[in-house]
């Protein structure tokens, strides 16, 4: 189960997962009106920094399944800062 689980990661945007799993930690505790404040934050955010239209145009559009995903470096820093300041300490 762990190669799969492995396999289903390699299949989604890096940069959205990092985002997500901070999101998830630093969720625990908040109200649901926080956090769906946050989800559609979130969201704007992601869909506004492309990996969400990049999946769209590799699994529908193109059908290739092969999305070329951003890597998480330096320049990425930006983007999840930005993230982060959605939700740490809110």
């Amino acid at each position: 189960w762990v190669r799969s689980l492995i396999e289903l990661m390699n299949q989604n945007a890096p940069i959205s997962m990092q985002i997500t799993l901070e999101y998830l930690r630093a969720a625990k505790g908040k109200s649901l009106s926080e956090v769906f404040m946050i989800d559609r934050k979130l969201a704007e955010l992601l869909f506004l920094q492309g990996e969400f239209n990049e999946g769209v145009r590799s699994k529908l559009i193109d059908r290739c399944g092969h999305p070329h995903w951003n890597i998480i470096d330096s320049s990425s820093e930006n983007l999840l800062n930005k993230a982060r300041n959605l939700f740490i300490n809110k």
